[in-house]
This record gives structure tokens, C-alpha cells and sequence, in this order.
């Protein structure tokens, strides 16, 4: 039985990481519970027709509220998880989001949280950064702690930002290396619910990396679960704002015994 300590570690099934000396965990997060949810509104019974049950219906102001909302509506469908939640509830009716009961196979929660972060909302504040944080609840029990970006900061609050010089040889840096994640595109279109020519496609237009001397590019992203023209639109607007900007990203590995980056003192989620 796998069993909880903020990561979520399975049993040894390999004998070559048990020594004499040490023994082995392999350990993944809370997204491995969430990987086998599926968004649902309710636990229906066997034989239920789940073409003709309603969708689960979420509103509120920001997006980050949506999700956290989401993550509480299906911890009270499924139970057993203990999740507490440490930011502003923004309820409203700003945003909306329909989660269709019949389409099982992209209602995963974990899937619908990721494309929640990748929103843009009115097409220039960056999707909401989200964390499950694991903390202390009394002397034994563990819970995690949900925090998410809010309508005004799509980042998380944070006490201190720490400084990584990758130049220093006395630093914490014990290597790093980067890549450039990166694939430009001058025009996105966005493939939303239907088929044939009945299909919602929205396209996303920016002209002006042509006058920077970019070569056209053009990019395509499913979204066939989405049949809400607005805010496919604003998915195609947001990922061609991502995609027109280079991205390197930096692997970094750290001395957490150094006292800028100790452990414990900083968080995934965290700006540095």
C-alpha cells in the first residue's frame, strides 16, 4: 500500500535499489492522485447514462479560484484526501467553466488543472501558478496546503526571493545547465468541439515578429472538449503570446545544506 508523507511513495519493486546500506524510494507528488480522478459532478451508480447528466459548472472571478474550487468539488466526491486551502476565494461570475460528463477521456483533474494554468485572462494576466504544499496537522498527521494565483498576483506570495549566482564558485550552485524550450509561431489556430466544417476554430494573428524579420510559422492546439467560442479564442490568444517569446529554461542543482538556498526555505511555485 502506498502511503503518504507529502510525496506519495509506492512500494520497492526493485531489488537493485536496496543495498546493505540504503534503501531506494521512488517518490512522486500529489499529481499522481490527481492523474486518477476524473472530473465529475457526482458518483453516479452503475448504468447511469452519463450522456444525459448535467456538467459540473464552476464560476467565480479568477482562475485560480476555478481551480481551487474544482480541486474541492472532487476531494468531496472521492474523500480521503486531506487538502486545506491558503488563498483568496474569489467567487463570482467572471469566468465559467462547463465540465461535460460524457467527455470522461480529458477530464482528468490533473489535465484540467495544467490547461487552468495556461490560461491568459483577458489575454495579458498569465494563467494562475498553483502549489500543493505538505505541512504538519498537529503532532502526526500530514495534509496539503493548495495555494494559486489570484485575479491581482497569478504568482504565489512568497517571504523572500533567493539569489542564485551561477557565476560564484562560493555559491550554492553545484551545476547547471539550459536549453531553449522554445517553439516560435507567427499565427495559432485553436481547434475547439465538433467535426468537419462544423468545427469552432479561432486563430490568433501576430504580424508584427513578421516586421521583427520572424519566418511565418504557423501552430495548431486541440482543444476539442471546449465548444465556448470566447474562450477558445482567448486559449489561442494565450498561446501565441507564449510562443512568440524565447524561453530557456535552466536546470539547477543545489546545496541545500548552503544558507541561500536551505532546505525548507523555498517552495516549487517560487520565484528566484
Amino acid at each position: 500500500e502506498p502511503w503518504i508523507a507529502g510525496p506519495i511513495i509506492g512500494p520497492i519493486d526493485d531489488s537493485k535499489m536496496i543495498t546493505t546500506k540504503t534503501v531506494g524510494l521512488t517518490a512522486r507528488g500529489i499529481e499522481h492522485v490527481f492523474d486518477g480522478w476524473i472530473v465529475l459532478p457526482a458518483n453516479y451508480r452503475q448504468g447511469a447514462d452519463l450522456m444525459a447528466a448535467p456538467p459540473l459548472t464552476i464560476r467565480a472571478n479568477s482562475w485560480g479560484t476555478i481551480a481551487a474550487r474544482l480541486v474541492q468539488s472532487q476531494v468531496a466526491r472521492n474523500g480521503r484526501l486531506p487538502i486545506v486551502y491558503g488563498s483568496l476565494i474569489e467567487d463570482g461570475n467572471r469566468y465559467v467553466r462547463n465540465y461535460d460528463t460524457w467527455n470522461l477521456a480529458n477530464n482528468g483533474l490533473w489535465k484540467r488543472l495544467t490547461e487552468l494554468q495556461a490560461l491568459n485572462e483577458d489575454g495579458d494576466v498569465p494563467g494562475p501558478d498553483m502549489s500543493f504544499r505538505p505541512e504538519m496537522a498537529g503532532a502526526v498527521d500530514l495534509r496539503w496546503r493548495m495555494l494559486w494565483g489570484t485575479s491581482r498576483q497569478s504568482s504565489l506570495p512568497q517571504d523572500w526571493v533567493p539569489v542564485i549566482d551561477l557565476t560564484s564558485a562560493q555559491g550554492p550552485v553545484a551545476g547547471w545547465s539550459s536549453i531553449v524550450a522554445w517553439e516560435p509561431a507567427t499565427r495559432v489556430y485553436a481547434v475547439g468541439a465538433g467535426q468537419e466544417s462544423g468545427q469552432l476554430v479561432s486563430m490568433s494573428d501576430r504580424r508584427e515578429l513578421l516586421g521583427l524579420g520572424m519566418i511565418p510559422r504557423e501552430h495548431v492546439m486541440p482543444d476539442t472538449s471546449n465548444d465556448d467560442w470566447p474562450l477558445l479564442q482567448r486559449r489561442a490568444d494565450s498561446r501565441a503570446a507564449h510562443l512568440s517569446r524565447p524561453v530557456v529554461q535552466l536546470t539547477v542543482t543545489l546545496d541545500a545544506r548552503h544558507q541561500a538556498t536551505r532546505l525548507g526555505g523555498w517552495m516549487p511555485g517560487h520565484i528566484a
